[in-house]
């Protein structure tokens, strides 16, 4: 079986052994493009430290982007993916916002009265579709709403 690195394999180094083990109950050699696995108690070493440092380097990177994630949101920036329907979003160096868009807080708010009034998501999307009113991909071809620099 042929893998480009053992990190590929598993990022744990205790189920990287166990498929390892698994693999070689069953005939099966494990082959690695970066470097070749050793049948040495050298070799073996080597694969297990280089699955330790893999799984610390995945704890470091999941532990940088929460700390980073945590404190833009402390600051009151917006995460990144689709604008919701019924904002805007204002791009600035370094940092960014969302605005209320009034046509579309209009319809937001008509979408909620029609819920409240007992309509399934099904039955408000046909009232609009039949409506013709466009979807915000149909208006913002970009899909992320009109994203606009504030000077």
């Amino acid at each position: 079986m042929g893998i480009y690195d053992p990190d590929r394999l598993s990022r744990n180094p205790g189920h990287q052994l166990l498929l390892a083990e698994e693999a070689e109950q069953c005939g099966v050699q494990l082959r690695f493009v970066t470097h070749p696995l050793e049948a040495s108690p050298e070799g073996w070493l080597f694969f297990q430290i280089r699955g330790a440092v893999a799984e610390y380097e995945r704890a470091k990177i999941l532990e940088r982007i929460r700390r980073g994630l945590t404190g833009r949101a402390q600051a009151g920036y917006p995460g990144g993916g689709q604008v919701p329907l019924g904002y805007t979003a204002i791009r600035e160096p370094h940092k960014a916002r969302w605005e209320v868009e009034p046509d579309e807080a209009a319809l937001v708010r008509r979408i909620y009265a029609l819920c409240l009034e007992g309509w399934s998501a099904r039955r408000i999307a046909g009232q609009l579709s039949s409506e013709r009113i466009p979807t915000r991909v149909d208006r913002h071809p970009q899909g992320g709403g009109s994203a606009r620099r504030s000077a």
